[in-house]
């Protein structure tokens, strides 16, 4: 690309780009513009993204905690002896 000649002034004879760069004959800028009009340059990719974290490790349920039998105080003694 940077061999291919390119018009620096209007009437002079056509110069590779890369001497039109080096001598100051283009601008930068317009350099830049010819090479990517032409397809040469590519801009920058976006750096790729950082890879997701790994799932967090299975955590270990705490113990049960054994259940205390329950006991109804509100109970009659006298509804308890009508049982057959």
């Amino acid at each position: 690309m940077l061999d291919l000649p390119v018009d620096a002034f209007p009437g002079a004879a056509p110069v590779p780009l890369r001497i039109a760069i080096s001598t100051e004959r283009i601008p930068v800028e317009r350099a830049y513009q010819l090479l990517v009009l032409t397809g040469e340059h590519q801009p920058a990719a976006p750096p790729p993204a950082p890879p997701p974290p790994p799932p967090p490790p299975p955590t270990e349920r705490p113990a049960a905690r054994p259940v205390a039998p329950v006991l109804f105080s509100h109970a009659r003694p006298e509804e308890d002896d009508r049982r057959p």
